[in-house]
């Protein structure tokens, strides 16, 4: 919408057509909508994935509940920041 008023396009135009191009399997297709959308998805998918681990350790008792936290904290920071960068950096940058 802000693309069709404005004329300008954002640094997550096209972020909903290259999810759905990622989930029926057209990575190109998703990378022309938009660079960072592979990136976006899969932060979410390993984020899923990490709930799963997370939940069946702390099931089995593998790890204990304060070091499946922290590890949860620290992997889940890095993976934001690194899948997520171009968007933080992105207001400070010239137009």
């Amino acid at each position: 919408m802000y693309k069709e008023i404005s004329g300008n396009k954002t640094i997550s135009t096209g972020l909903s057509r290259a999810f759905s191009s990622i989930v029926t399997g057209k990575s190109e297709l998703a990378k022309e909508y938009n660079p960072y959308s592979i990136r976006i998805f899969l932060f979410f998918a390993v984020q899923l994935v990490l709930r799963i681990l997370f939940v069946i350790m702390e099931n089995k008792l593998l790890w204990s509940r304060k070091i499946l936290i922290i590890s949860d904290i620290f992997i889940s920071v890095l993976l934001f920041l690194y899948c997520f960068w171009p968007f933080i950096q992105y207001p400070f940058t010239k137009t």
